[in-house]
């Protein structure tokens, strides 16, 4: 099985990290999700995609040692990192996230660097979402 990315974009303050957390929470409560197939991430203090990729391959090592199979995987303000697909790509190159759900946000600058274009065949049913005054929660069709 191949990981699908949705990647969520937007301005400042639209609430992207809102939708995430709201999202967690139904995971939680109404789906009663175990709490350690779930990992959110906000990438904001990390400086470049190796800090990315050790965050990763920390919560791997966690997963394995919890006998997690699948999980949702929740990275917020992405684009903060440098080259932080680079992380991303090579994990799901190397099958890392194959049974996952893998969620990332992050500014419009995605969109401006064309950053998103690094995903070419990666990205299979995955979707692309502009928020601009709708949550992602909406957008998904959950609210």
């Amino acid at each position: 099985m191949s990981v699908f990315p949705q990647l969520l974009f937007g301005p400042r303050q639209v609430g992207k990290s809102t939708a995430l957390i709201l999202l967690i929470k139904k995971l939680l409560d109404e789906r009663r999700v175990n709490p350690k197939s779930i990992f959110y991430f906000s990438c904001d203090k990390l400086a470049d995609y190796k800090e990315l990729d050790e965050i990763l391959g920390e919560y791997i090592k966690f997963r394995k040692a919890n006998n997690i199979a699948s999980s949702f995987i929740f990275l917020d303000e992405i684009t903060y990192p440098r080259e932080w697909y680079r992380a991303l790509k090579g994990r799901i190159d190397k099958g890392d996230f194959k049974n996952d759900v893998l969620v990332v946000t992050g500014s419009l600058s995605m969109s401006a660097k064309r950053e998103i274009e690094t995903f070419p065949g990666r990205r299979g049913k995955g979707k692309k979402f502009t928020n601009a005054t709708f949550t992602f929660l909406q957008i998904c069709g959950i609210i």
